[in-house]
């Protein structure tokens, strides 16, 4: 069966937050045409691995956080989650594609 890999073409980008200076990702896929046949395309689906998942809760927490206390998250918290998942995606052979820079203002 084809492999997520080759029915995807993705580019991951690497974005600072426009309120903090904390580091933040986005994905595009496109779906490619299948190369099997139908008869013989099986369910791939895996597990997340648990440091995934387990920073996946962690973040949805401190968004959830943020979003209902006026204190929120403080910055270096933001950073020291991004710096975690960062490492823990390429552990898994995920990493950033592509790096967007704000744009810069003339006067």
């Amino acid at each position: 069966a084809a492999s997520a890999a080759r029915r995807y073409r993705t580019e991951i980008f690497s974005v600072r937050e426009f309120a903090e200076a904390s580091e933040d990702w986005f994905a595009i896929s496109v779906m490619r045409p299948q190369l099997d046949p139908p008869s013989e395309v099986v369910d791939d689906e895996e597990e997340a691995p648990a440091e995934l998942a387990r920073l996946s809760l962690e973040a949805d927490a401190m968004r959830d956080r943020q979003s209902k206390t006026s204190g929120g998250a403080a910055p270096a918290e933001w950073d020291d989650l991004s710096n975690r998942m960062r490492l823990a995606l390429a552990d898994v052979g995920i990493a950033s594609t592509a790096s967007l820079a704000p744009a810069s203002v003339s006067a």
